[in-house]
């Protein structure tokens, strides 16, 4: 699991699986902790 941080904005991607299509979650919310985010990253990967 990769997390890969912005520079233009206050966001950050996190990439699962190297060298697979991308498919995934946007979520928006003030707040959004990476281990959340990597959880539900696995979350859709293991789905």
């Amino acid at each position: 699991m990769q997390i890969v941080k912005l520079e233009t904005v206050d966001a950050f991607v996190a990439v699962d699986l190297e060298g697979v299509p991308g498919q995934g979650i946007v979520r928006l919310a003030p707040r959004v902790l990476q281990g959340g985010a990597r959880d539900l990253a696995r979350s859709v990967t293991y789905a």
